[in-house]
C-alpha cells in the first residue's frame, strides 16, 4: 500500500488537507481585517474544534498581546462563526516553527 492510501484512509488526502490550509488562510485574512497584518502575522496556525478557536503565537509576547486582542474583538469573531464559546491561544512550540517534529 502507498503512503496517499494509507493518508486517504486515515483522512488526510490531498483535498482534506487543501480545505483545511484554506480554513486557516481564512481565518488569517480575517484577523488581519480586524487587527491588522503585524499582529494577524503572528499567529502562526488557528484551527476551530468544538467551539473552541484555538490560535497559536510565534512567543510568549505575541501570545499575550492576540489574548487582548481576542477579548476586546471576540463579538465580531463570534459574528463570523457563531459555533464558537471560547478562545485559546498557545505559543508555538520552537521545534515547530524550526521545522521538526513535535
Amino acid at each position: 500500500m502507498e503512503i496517499k492510501d494509507l493518508l486517504a484512509q486515515a483522512g488526510l488526502g490531498q483535498q482534506r488537507l487543501a480545505a483545511a490550509a484554506h480554513r486557516v488562510e481564512d481565518w488569517k485574512d480575517f484577523l488581519a481585517t480586524l487587527w491588522g497584518e503585524e499582529l494577524a502575522g503572528a499567529v502562526t496556525q488557528v484551527s476551530v474544534r468544538e467551539g473552541c478557536l484555538t490560535l497559536h503565537a510565534a512567543n510568549a509576547a505575541w501570545s499575550a498581546r492576540l489574548r487582548y486582542a481576542l477579548a476586546e474583538h471576540w463579538s465580531a469573531i463570534v459574528a463570523r462563526d457563531a459555533s464558537l464559546k471560547k478562545s485559546l491561544v498557545r505559543i508555538q512550540p520552537a521545534a515547530a516553527s524550526a521545522g521538526g517534529r513535535t
